[in-house]
């Protein structure tokens, strides 16, 4: 009974609505012109749907004005229970069953007036009882659980049909919420077990299977987990236990379908009464102003000129900065039109721009709180070639530049100065014959290998590229005839996949994927793909698993990837390719979010900002900045976005006092305080180098990945940290040795790939005092020795609360007249060197306590006979003590002569 709407609307309803009992609700994903549709699911004597029209204000995001009841509402299920409903993804549909009977019943939407159609033949019955919870995928599939297993229907038409292999095995227990993953994974909340089942989706159509996947179920922490909802980046799930009122954070690995625990309320945190039957999650709504947008205007003359907008993330649309354009250091040629002439360097907040006139590149340094940018160093020179492709590795370098030859240009580059690679330029071909040129340009994501071609029928150019020193090295078996008539439009996911598609500016154009093995590239089971797209001129990979492929000819084609290796498949999501609005459109950027695609229109000079839903892949809505606002003359070829720096912060906490010999715990504790700004670069890394007197013992976090060399302590987390948001805390303990000292700065530092302008906070600093143990000894004897053997009692104990570790040393020197004979007592070994006697103890010595008594047997010689002497025993432990003063002690002994008495005998 709680939903949100795309439209960032939020709707609370009501217990009851017009006499009816409100079991569910949803609110279509289709918003159309701004009214979106809003459904409840009612129960009473009969089942009905009741379907409510939502005015929203005119741009007005979060205001709702008014909710009027569709023509002929309520509609008639037909006995169809409503105690699941949902939405078709593109809103058309909307079905609902329940649990209790075999019905479903279907509607098609009106999504202009609110009205709901029975389709043909509904209520369908397909003999499954119990079939909820329902829910839908992006290929028109619903899914639910029955009481005989799992069900999956297609519905192309709208009316769902059961696939071949219904029902699967589903394990046990009442499933009461559901949603899908990206298109892959199914996720169930089990409420009789309290925990959450995964799925596997496989196949396509009526070939559609489902299999648990490993480890599954999950532990939810809870009782009677019933509801779940995902954040908008898909890397939490929250679960919702609906009889003791909290909520259960679980961390989501996309490739795996593994879920883990990150947090758990506590009992009873949303009161000590009732029961959870709503949840939802609303994403964060951005801010005004969080990114930038560059585009690139080539112009013969030049000088050629950098564009700078200000990006609105509501809207997407764009307004120029201040001091823009920017002229750069060099021209155009003029002579060939190409799209990878602006480069950002996001890790380093540097921007590249080539000047193929002057045969140049220029540096400059972005501010990215204000989007200024400023001009590094002179012009970085290049030999006299056509260059059209500029990127750098994901470290800052080297930075590459590519040309029409062929060669590629590197450079070892920082804030200071550019200085080429040794060997550079290196060729990527092995001949003037089979040249892959310049066109297209892309790295692996990991940046270890530079794919380039386009230039030349068939050719692909691949090289190794190593960013330490900058050499870059053809890869064996490259270039390579990929059989492809120009291969262009170039793009890379982190899987190591290769998309690439043949240029024609007459005829349609497939999509060929690869997949990479040392750089090598294999072509996919089912490559090529259809697209429908002409003259493509870029791609880029959308995080949310689709290929974007841009055409000059205002085309942008939207293809969702599914499948790994070789088994990937791309196939054009409805209504693909879309209008960019634009003449000659060549490149594109996306703004961190995902939601928008900026496309730069080369001919007319100008800037389309286009909607992207990352949920379904459809763009819609466009702004688009005036015909040929980069002026009047030129071709504009690069864009790239550009977001404001997050400012991750860290903080390292413990509590009490740590004690030696001992283990310790940290809590490190990562936010970004740049709100609403979103990190767009992982992983994020917490390093610690643990100060002397600590090892390291174990760290660990959901999510975060831990180890140990040495001193250092590293945890990575592959994460997009919204702003305003926390990473999981990271739990360091740490071994706190005997040789620590009293007091330690434990110090800890968090980074990112991102850039950062306040980076003051990114350390902590844990001032930490250790509880060290304190020997004391006592020395004692009983009466006056005599010459001959006497004894000694040496008693060791610790005055301190914590463990003294051994070995525990008991040193005496004897003085001139006595000499050894034994030492003994329980744990401890005694022996001597001449005046010299030692014992040890293996240890530990517990905290207030005392160790067993060594018994010091000594020979005393006639010589000290009337002589008080004094002889003292000190102990030491291995480690560190700060209290020495009662480590020794003295004791003091009056030596007398045996009483003689002469014995007279008398004869009488």
């Amino acid at each position: 009974v709680l939903t949100a709407g795309d439209d960032a609307a939020r709707f609370r309803i009501p217990a009851a609505l017009n006499g009816y009992n409100v079991t569910s609700v949803a609110a279509s994903r289709k918003s159309g012109t701004g009214t979106p549709l809003f459904q409840l699911r009612n129960v009473t004597d009969a089942v009905d749907v009741l379907s409510t029209r939502l005015s929203i204000d005119s741009g007005e995001t979060d205001s709702s004005t008014a909710a009027t009841p569709a023509p002929g509402s309520p509609y008639a299920t037909g006995n169809a229970d409503s105690f699941s409903c949902t939405f078709s993804k593109d809103g058309a549909y909307v079905y609902t069953s329940g649990d209790s009977g075999t019905l479903m019943a279907g509607f098609s939407v009106n999504p202009s007036t609110g009205e709901l159609t029975s389709l043909p033949g509904s209520p369908f019955n397909f003999g499954f009882a119990n079939t909820n919870p329902l829910v839908g995928d992006d290929s028109g599939r619903l899914f639910a659980s029955s009481s005989a297993g799992l069900l999956a229907f297609i519905t192309d038409s709208g009316a769902p049909a059961s696939v071949a292999g219904n029902p699967f095995a589903a394990g046990v227990g009442f499933m009461a919420d559901g949603l899908i993953l990206s298109n892959r994974y199914w996720l169930v909340a089990d409420r009789t077990s309290n925990r959450i089942r995964v799925y596997q989706i496989n196949g396509a159509g009526a070939a559609t299977t489902l299999t648990e996947v490993t480890n599954s179920p999950f532990a939810a922490g809870g009782s009677g987990s019933a509801l779940l909802a995902l954040n908008h980046t898909g890397a939490y799930l929250f679960v919702a236990n609906q009889f003791n009122r909290r909520i259960t954070t679980m961390s989501i690995d996309g490739s795996t379908g593994q879920l883990g625990e990150v947090s758990i309320q506590p009992v009873d945190a949303m009161g000590e009464t009732g029961d959870i039957n709503g949840m939802a999650y609303v994403p964060p709504v951005p801010g005004p102003v969080q990114g930038y947008v560059y585009a690139l205007n080539e112009k013969n003359p030049g000088p050629n000129q950098i564009f700078g907008y200000a990006v609105d993330e509501s809207t997407g649309a764009l307004s120029l900065l201040p001091g823009f354009p920017v002229n750069t250091s060099g021209g155009y040629t003029g002579l060939y039109t190409y799209v990878h002439t602006l480069f950002y360097d996001e890790r380093n907040a540097r921007l590249y721009a080539i000047n193929d006139l002057e045969n140049t590149v220029d540096a400059y340094k972005v501010d990215p709180d204000t989007g200024a940018i400023s001009l590094l160093y002179s012009p970085i020179a290049l030999t006299d070639a056509v260059w059209g492709c500029v990127l750098a590795h994901p470290s800052g370098s080297p930075l590459m530049v590519a040309n029409k030859l062929g060669e590629v240009a590197s450079f070892n580059v920082s804030d200071t100065a550019a200085t080429a690679a040794a060997g550079s330029p290196f060729a990527a071909n092995t001949d003037a014959t089979n040249i892959a040129g310049d066109y297209s340009c892309v790295l692996s994501q990991d940046g270890n290998y530079l794919y380039l071609g386009g230039d030349n029928i068939n050719w692909i150019a691949g090289m190794s590229v190593d960013p330490t020193t900058g050499v870059l090295a053809q890869i064996a078996g490259f270039p390579t005839n990929t059989g492809l008539v120009y291969p262009s439009a170039y793009s890379t996911d982190a899987s190591g996949r290769l998309f690439v598609l043949p240029w024609s500016s007459s005829g349609l154009t497939n999509v060929v994927a690869y997949t990479s093995a040392g750089g090598a590239l294999t072509g996919v089971t089912g490559s090529p793909f259809f697209s429908g797209m002409v003259a493509p001129a870029s791609s880029l990979v959308h995080p949310a698993g689709y290929l974007l492929v841009l055409g000059r000819f205002s085309q942008l084609g939207v293809f969702r990837i599914s499948g790994d290796g070789a088994d990937t498949a791309l196939a054009p999501v409805l209504g693909s390719p879309f209008n960019t609005l634009g003449n000659g459109s060549n490149h594109m950027a996306i703004d961190q979010f995902g939601r928008f695609v900026f496309v730069v229109n080369g001919d007319s000079r100008s800037i389309t900002s286009l909607v992207f839903n990352p949920a379904t892949g459809q763009v819609s809505g466009a702004n688009k900045l005036p015909y040929r606002d980069f002026g009047t003359q030129g071709f504009a070829s690069g864009i790239v976005y550009v977001a404001k720096p997050p400012d991750l912060a860290l903080t390292a906490t413990h509590s009490g006092s740590f004690n030696a010999g001992s283990t310790g715990t940290y809590t490190l504790h990562v936010t970004n305080l740049a709100s609403p700004v979103t990190i767009t670069s992982g992983p994020v890394t917490v390093v610690s180098t643990l100060p002397t007197g600590f090892s390291f013992n174990t760290a660990s976090g959901a999510g975060w990945t831990c180890g140990a060399a040495g001193q250092v302590v590293t945890c990575t987390q592959d994460a997009v940290v919204p702003g305003g948001m926390n990473l999981t805390d990271i739990t360091l303990v740490v071994n706190v040795l005997p040789t620590a000292p009293e007091s330690v700065n434990f110090t800890a530092e968090v980074s990112s790939d991102a850039y950062e302008t306040v980076t003051a906070n990114n350390s902590a600093t844990d001032a930490t005092s250790i509880n060290l143990a304190d020997l004391t000894i006592a020395k004692s004897h009983t009466g006056n020795f005599k010459p001959g053997e006497n004894r000694y009692t040496i008693h060791v104990s610790n005055a301190a609360a914590v463990p003294a570790a051994g070995p525990l040393t008991v040193t005496d020197n004897l003085p001139v007249g006595m000499s050894f004979v034994s030492g003994t007592g329980t744990g401890w070994t005694c022996g001597a060197v001449g005046q010299v006697v030692t014992c040890t103890h293996a240890g530990p010595l517990a905290g207030s306590a005392s160790l067993a008594d060594i018994t010091l047997v000594v020979n005393v010689s006639p010589t000290l006979i009337g002589e008080t002497v004094a002889n003292t025993a000190s102990v030491t432990l291995t480690g560190n003590e700060p209290v020495t003063t009662n480590n020794s002690a003295t004791d003091s002994v009056l030596v007398q002569a045996d009483l003689y008495l002469p014995l007279a005998i008398r004869r009488r």
